[in-house]
C-alpha cells in the first residue's frame, strides 16, 4: 500500500476514490487492497464504517447514472455540508478563544475606566461656600478641618494623592486645623506639606492651627499653634517668606504689596468662631466693615464723625434684625433699616 490508511479520518475516506469504488463494488480492482487493510483490524475502523455508510447512503439514491458534473456536485456537497469531529473541535476552540478575547477586553476596559476615574477625581475640585451670616465646619480628605466664616469660599481636590502636596484655596476667612504627618526627623515629603492659597498670599505648614482672612485690600494670617511660612501668592520659590510663631499675625497690603508682622490678640481674631466680634478700643469704621463682610449688607453713616469713635465689648453675630438695636445701644444713635441697607443718623 502506498498510502497509510491507518491515519485516515472520516473525511479522508470519503475523499479517496479507491475507497468509494471499493464500497460501491467490493469485487472491483480496488477490492484487494482495501480487503487486505480491513483484515488488519485497523484502529480507525469506526471512521471507516461511518464513511462507508455515508457512501452507501449517497449511492442508494441514484436511480440513474449521473454525469460527471453531477457527481462532482454531490461530493462537493458532502464535503462542505458535513462537519468532521476535528472541525467541530476546532470550531469550539475558536469560539472559546473569541470569548476569552472579549472577556480580556472587558477587563482591560474596566481597569482603564477605574484608572481614568481615579485620575479625574484627583484633578476635580470640590467647592464649598457659606452664605452671609452662616458658619460652617468641613473636613478635608486627610481629616484636617476648616471652620469657614460667613461669605467664604473653600475649594480643594476631591481626592488627594499621597505623593502630592496637600492644597486648599480660601477666599474670605477660615480657621484651619491641619493634621500633622511629618515626624520632624525624616526628610520632608510632598504629602507632609500643606499649602493654603489665598488670592494674594500663600501659607505653608506642616501641621498647625491658624486663621486666614482676606477681605478688601488686606490679607492676614494669625497663628495659634505650630509654625507657618507666609509668602506672596506664587512667590514661595523666591524665598520671600515670613515665618510666624504662635501668637503672631502677618498682614499683607495688596495695594502696596507690603508685609507687616506683629503680635496679636488671638481671642479677638478668632472670636468669629463663637459668632462674636470682640471690640477693644476698636474704631466704629472697622466694626461696620466686619458687619458688612459677615451679613452682606450696606451701611450708610450720615454723621461721619461716628466712624472714628472707639468702642469696647462684644458684638453678637446673631440675626440681622438684632443689628439695629445693638448698634443703637452702642452708638447712642438712631438706626433705621431700609431694605438691605442700615442707616445710622
Amino acid at each position: 500500500m502506498s498510502k497509510d490508511f491507518n491515519t485516515y479520518t472520516f473525511q479522508d475516506f470519503i475523499d479517496d476514490p479507491t475507497f468509494v469504488a471499493w464500497v460501491i463494488d467490493p469485487s472491483g480492482k480496488e477490492g484487494e487492497i482495501w480487503d487486505l487493510w480491513f483484515q488488519g483490524d485497523p484502529t480507525n475502523l469506526p471512521e471507516m464504517e461511518r464513511a462507508k455508510r455515508m457512501v452507501l447512503g449517497a449511492n442508494s439514491f441514484r436511480r440513474i447514472e449521473a454525469d460527471n458534473r453531477a457527481k462532482s456536485k454531490i461530493w462537493e456537497n458532502i464535503r462542505y455540508t458535513t462537519w468532521t469531529e476535528d472541525q467541530k473541535i476546532a470550531r469550539r476552540k475558536d469560539q472559546v478563544n473569541r470569548w476569552m478575547r472579549v472577556a480580556a477586553g472587558l477587563v482591560i476596559g474596566m481597569v482603564c475606566l477605574f484608572l481614568a476615574r481615579n485620575i479625574a477625581e484627583q484633578y476635580t475640585k470640590v467647592e464649598i461656600r457659606t452664605g452671609y451670616g452662616e458658619l460652617k465646619t468641613i473636613y478635608l480628605p486627610d481629616s484636617s478641618s476648616i471652620m469657614m466664616n460667613a461669605n467664604t469660599v473653600v475649594s480643594y481636590y476631591k481626592k488627594w494623592n499621597p505623593r502630592r502636596v496637600r492644597e486648599v484655596w480660601v477666599e474670605g476667612e477660615a480657621f484651619l486645623d491641619v493634621v500633622h504627618f511629618h515626624d520632624g526627623i525624616a526628610e520632608t515629603k510632598s504629602a507632609d506639606r500643606f499649602v493654603t492659597h489665598m488670592p494674594s498670599i500663600d501659607v505653608e505648614v506642616l501641621g498647625t492651627s491658624f486663621n486666614v482672612k482676606e477681605r478688601k485690600s488686606i490679607a492676614e494670617v494669625s497663628l495659634k499653634e505650630g509654625s507657618v511660612a507666609v509668602s506672596q501668592a506664587g512667590g514661595r520659590e523666591s524665598g520671600m517668606n515670613f515665618i510666624l510663631k504662635p501668637g503672631e499675625t502677618v498682614y499683607f497690603n495688596k495695594e502696596t504689596a507690603v508685609f507687616e508682622k506683629g503680635k496679636t490678640e488671638l481671642q479677638r481674631n478668632l472670636a468669629w468662631r463663637e459668632r462674636l466680634i470682640k471690640l477693644e478700643n476698636t474704631p466704629v469704621r472697622e466694626l461696620i466693615s466686619q458687619l458688612e463682610d459677615f451679613y452682606g449688607i450696606d451701611f450708610l453713616v450720615l454723621d461721619k464723625t461716628i466712624l472714628e469713635r472707639k468702642v469696647d465689648g462684644e458684638f453678637p453675630l446673631t440675626d440681622t434684625t438684632d443689628i439695629r438695636f445693638i448698634l443703637s445701644s452702642i452708638l447712642e444713635k438712631e438706626v433705621a433699616v431700609r431694605g438691605n441697607q442700615i442707616i445710622i443718623r
